[in-house]
C-alpha cells in the first residue's frame, strides 16, 4: 500500500511539473538523466566514490552562430559524515558570445528510514565574452558596436535538495540567485532571470534483464514560456539503453547508452525540432562520457543516477 501510495504522488507530481513551467536560459543538457550533478548539486550527495562526466553539445547544426555547449563535472565525498563536494566548469557559445563558468558544490546527505535526503550549496562565477568584430550589421557605424568586444565577471550562488532512495527521486534547484546583467557598451542586453529547476524519475523493473527508467524535468522562468521535459529509457543487464526524450519546445531526442566497462560509459543524443527550425538546421548532437570509481553494485544505472 506505501509503495502504491510512493508511485502515485510521483505520476502526479510528474504529470503537473511540465504545467508549472516558464521556460529556460541556463545551458541546456538533453542526458541529464544520466548524470544529474549538470542540473541539481544535491544529487552529487547519490554517488559514494569519486565520479565525474564530460559532455559536448552542438545545437541546431547548419545554422551559423547556433549554440554549442562543452562541460566537465566532477564530485566525490569528502569525509564518512554524509559530506560530498564537487565542481563543475562549462563554456556555452552562441554566436558573438561566450560564457564561461565554474562552480564549487558541496552537498550533505540525511538517512532516513527508506531513503535519504540531500542538501546542496554551490557557489562560483562566470566570465562572460562578447566579440562583435566579426559581426555582419546592416549599420556599420551602429555605436553599440563600435568598441568590438568586451567581457565581464559575473558571480553568483545556488542551492539544491533531493530526495531519493533506489526506486525514485524527487529533486529542485536553483542554480543562481543573482540576478547578473550583461552589457554591450553602456547598454543592457540580457538580464540572468532567477532559474527553478524541478526533476522526479522512477525505476520500474520490467524483468531479470530490463529496466525502464523514466523521468520529467521542469524549468520555471519568471516571463519565458512553458517548458517541460519527458524522458523513458530501457537499460538492457544496466550495460545498453535506448531511450527518448520529450521537450515541450517541440523536440524529440533519441538516447543511445553504453557502459564499456564498470568504469566508463559513453551515451549520444539526438535532437530534432518540429518546429520552423527542422527546415533550417540538421538538428542537435550531444555526446556524453561518464566515468567512475565506483564499486560494480553501485554502478548499476539505478535511480538517481539513471
Amino acid at each position: 500500500m506505501k509503495n502504491t501510495f510512493k508511485i502515485i504522488c510521483l505520476i502526479t507530481v510528474m504529470y503537473f511539473i511540465p504545467k508549472l513551467n516558464w521556460g529556460q536560459n541556463q545551458f541546456q543538457v538533453t542526458q541529464y538523466m544520466i548524470y544529474q550533478p549538470f542540473i541539481n548539486p544535491a544529487s552529487i550527495a547519490t554517488y559514494d566514490k569519486l565520479s565525474g562526466a564530460g559532455v559536448f553539445r552542438t545545437q541546431w547544426t547548419g545554422i551559423n552562430g547556433a549554440p554549442t555547449t562543452g562541460a566537465l563535472a566532477i564530485n566525490a565525498p569528502i569525509t564518512k559524515k554524509n559530506l560530498y563536494v564537487g565542481g563543475l566548469l562549462y563554456q556555452d557559445n552562441i554566436g558573438a558570445n561566450k560564457n564561461t563558468k565554474l562552480d564549487l558544490q558541496l552537498a550533505y546527505k540525511l538517512s532516513l528510514k527508506k531513503s535519504s535526503l540531500a542538501f546542496a550549496l554551490k557557489g562560483g562565477a562566470g566570465y562572460y565574452q562578447a566579440d562583435y568584430s566579426d559581426t555582419y550589421l546592416n549599420d556599420a557605424g551602429d555605436p553599440e558596436f563600435q568598441t568590438g568586444s568586451q567581457s565581464q565577471i559575473l558571480p553568483n550562488f545556488g542551492f539544491g535538495a533531493m530526495w531519493f532512495n533506489p526506486k525514485y527521486y524527487v529533486g529542485l534547484s536553483i542554480p543562481a540567485f543573482l540576478k547578473n546583467t550583461q552589457k554591450v557598451n553602456v547598454s543592457p542586453t540580457a538580464s540572468n532571470e532567477m532559474h527553478m529547476f524541478v526533476n522526479a524519475g522512477y525505476k520500474f523493473k520490467l524483468s531479470d534483464n530490463f529496466d525502464l527508467n523514466t523521468s520529467v524535468f521542469g524549468k520555471i522562468v519568471s516571463g519565458s514560456p512553458l517548458h517541460g521535459d519527458l524522458n523513458a529509457q530501457i537499460m538492457y543487464k544496466n550495460t545498453i539503453g535506448l531511450g527518448i526524450n520529450y521537450r515541450s519546445s517541440k523536440e524529440v531526442s533519441g538516447i543511445l547508452t553504453w557502459f564499456i566497462t564498470d568504469q566508463i560509459g559513453v551515451s549520444y543524443a539526438y535532437d530534432f525540432a518540429f518546429s520552423q527550425l527542422s527546415s533550417l538546421s540538421g538538428g542537435s548532437h550531444e555526446i556524453m562520457v561518464i566515468f567512475t570509481r565506483a564499486d560494480k553494485e553501485l554502478l548499476q544505472l539505478t535511480t538517481p543516477r539513471f
